[in-house]
């Protein structure tokens, strides 16, 4: 088996704590200071690796005789040397791609090493690394005592272990700084550098299978980082002898999961599967949602259960949060209600106040209730047209738990359109409230369409047509009733504009149906006079165009009393908003004069369901509804309530 050598030459620069205390030892270092990122000078090196031989992984135990030599020979450095050399805290080894991996030094001190990283593949594709120290340590280089440069020194650097020359080299270069009886090391000195890596994962590495990090330490270092007793390098001579196989920077007992060089797509696939579920359990379901979607190539089985889970995870406790919610809006718009008074201070001060109490607990019905339950019925309704036809008991079982969890957040979701709020909308109205009128309509419009799709119940629909029919009741809300809330306010305080306004609108909606009509007829004639009338000769001018015209005549008037009945609809709509108006005005103008409390104008739910949020309610005026519609019409209207 080859191994190939990355060397890494470390010209990057932070610092990090550690402190010094008694003799040139790293174990006398202590450490302070934050554990952030570098502010020293940094550097990214592509970073070619060189090869080298020197033996085949295999299982066989190794003798150990003369291991100090030959550590010692080999600059083989300890995870804690590796530790120290970069401010107290081991390189990141990490994936970075399909073939490479990356090797991080946040906090290097430069100055004391030259490193070169090897690499070697086990029989279970894992990556052991080995790090060397190739920095030739002189004079210069280390920190000496003044007995100690009486000496000879070349014979003294001969004789210091690794852990010597790297503390005496830090002193040296004012990486530590002496404190009492030992060193301190900061993590902020600037002196450190940083330096990232990204080297070629081994070349015969399986990646269908995923690939840990495994560190060859000193045979000699006593450390508690976790150990394979199984696993031997058999290398006698070379780079990799002498060295046991533990897990990078994982210390016995520890919970801490182990580093990788590559990580497959299977395992990541689960890895993000269990990421996901473990935050649902700690209370952010949408994790799972967020994994759903992400869509990176999970199986077909993974993505099923996955949807399955999210779709519980969500209608879980969702009957009891929308109760809560809908009990919690039903209260507010009863407390509204008393403050129906647009001219006193008070009423209008403390309504505002119910109103963002009201639109916020809206919000929360949408979030955490509408959307929630869109999702679940979404991927129910989908999963039960994908079960067989089959009488099987696996079958009838999945059946029943999809219907029971499509009934179960139809229910929930019903309760909110089921609450009377028609007073307490008269009054967000009159204090022109409308910003908290759209989150209540939002909500209301989803309880109410939502709630509908079931697979079988009153009024079932699909979720497509709930959909468009939310979005077209938010659409009008926004065109035409929050303008309306508006003239409502200005009534209620006793401006005639909305009344004027109105009936501007009232009267070129009525020349408009009278000039459609005329235009019609005057093209009715025009054809007829072109195609059907005699010619000079006394025959038809165009007998097959007068056929034509004259068998679609029918399909025509069809489509011109189409036309003329919506028309007609708006005209009437302004006639009933001006009434609506007129009652608002004349009870401002009787409070004014009489100084009397105001008389509040309420509606009493009618035929269409969003009659509280909207000035009109159906075309047909319901029997029930409020008496403030047949209150006289004014003389501008007459016309249209005349026979035509």
């Amino acid at each position: 088996m080859n191994i190939k050598n990355l060397l890494i030459l470390l010209t990057i620069g932070s610092l990090a704590p550690s402190t010094l205390a008694g003799e040139f030892s790293i174990s006398n270092i202590n450490i302070v200071g934050s554990e952030g990122n570098s502010n020293g000078r940094q550097s990214n090196d592509p970073g070619d690796d060189g090869t080298i031989n020197p033996g085949e992984g295999s299982g066989t135990e190794f003798q150990s005789q003369n291991c100090r030599e030959r550590i010692k020979a080999n600059n083989t450095l300890t995870m804690d040397e590796l530790s120290i050399l970069n401010g107290g805290q081991l390189p990141i080894l990490e994936p970075h791609s399909k073939t490479k991996f990356r090797v991080e030094f946040n906090r290097l001190a430069t100055k004391c090493v030259h490193l070169k990283v090897n690499r070697i593949l086990d029989n279970e594709n894992n990556h052991i690394v080995n790090f060397e120290n190739l920095k030739n340590f002189a004079k210069e280089d280390l920190h000496f005592t003044a007995e100690e440069l009486k000496q000879d020194v070349s014979s003294l650097i001969s004789n210091m272990s690794m852990d010597e020359k790297i503390t005496r080299c830090l002193i040296k270069h004012n990486y530590l700084v002496k404190k009492g009886s030992g060193y301190e090391m900061d993590r902020n000195n600037e002196k450190f550098e940083s330096i990232s890596k990204t080297p070629n994962l081994q070349e015969d590495f399986n990646p269908e299978k995923s690939s840990k990090f495994l560190f060859a330490s000193p045979v000699t270092d006593r450390n508690d980082y976790i150990t394979y007793k199984d696993k031997v390098i058999d290398d006698k001579e070379g780079k990799w002898a002498c060295t046991k196989i533990q897990e990078y920077g994982i210390k016995e007992g520890s919970e801490d999961e182990s580093k990788y060089a590559f990580v497959s797509q299977y395992d990541r696939d689960w890895q993000l599967a269990r990421a996901a579920c473990e935050s649902a359990v700690d209370g952010d379901i949408y994790a799972v949602e967020r994994l759903i979607s992400k869509d990176t190539g999970n199986s077909s089985e993974l993505q099923r259960r996955l949807k399955d889970v999210y779709a519980r995870l969500l209608a879980k406790d969702l009957k009891s949060k929308s109760e809560e919610i809908v009990t919690k809006i039903e209260d507010k718009l009863a407390q509204l209600e008393k403050y129906n008074d647009p001219t006193n201070k008070k009423d209008k001060r403390k309504a505002r106040e119910i109103a963002r109490e009201i639109q916020s607990l809206s919000r929360r019905y949408n979030k955490e209730i509408a959307e929630p339950a869109k999702q679940v019925l979404a991927q129910s309704l989908a999963a039960y047209e994908e079960i067989e036809d089959v009488d099987s008991d696996a079958a009838r079982n999945t059946r029943d738990i999809l219907e029971n969890r499509i009934e179960t957040v139809t229910e929930a979701l019903a309760g909110l359109s089921d609450i009377e709020m028609t007073d307490g909308v008269e009054v967000m109205k009159v204090h022109n409230l409308h910003s908290t009128g759209k989150d209540l309509l939002a909500a209301y419009a989803s309880s109410s369409e939502l709630s509908r799709v079931c697979l079988d119940c009153d009024g079932q629909q699909d979720m497509e047509d709930a959909e468009d029919n939310i979005a077209k009741r938010i659409k009008k809300y926004n065109k035409e009733d929050k303008r309306d809330w508006s003239f409502v306010s200005q009534a209620a305080r006793g401006k005639e504009t909305p009344m004027y306004l109105t009936q501007q609108l009232y009267t070129n909606a009525q020349k408009n149906m009278q000039n459609q009509y005329s235009q019609f007829q005057q093209n009715e004639y025009k054809k007829y006079q072109e195609y059907c009338a005699s010619s000079m000769f006394g025959g038809m001018k165009n007998p097959i165009r007068c056929q034509y015209w004259q068998n679609s005549q029918s399909m025509r008037m069809k489509m011109f009393e189409s036309k003329m009945k919506g028309l007609q609809q708006d005209v009437q709509g302004y006639n009933q908003k001006y009434s609506y108006y007129q009652s608002y005005y004349d009870a401002a103008q009787r409070r004014m004069a009489e100084e009397n409390d105001r008389e509040v104008a309420s509606l009493n739910v009618g035929a269409s369901p969003y009659d509280s949020f909207s000035i009109l309610g159906n075309t047909n005026m319901a029997p029930n509804q409020s008496s403030m519609y047949n209150m006289g019409t004014p003389q501008f209207a007459m016309p249209l309530m005349q026979g035509r």
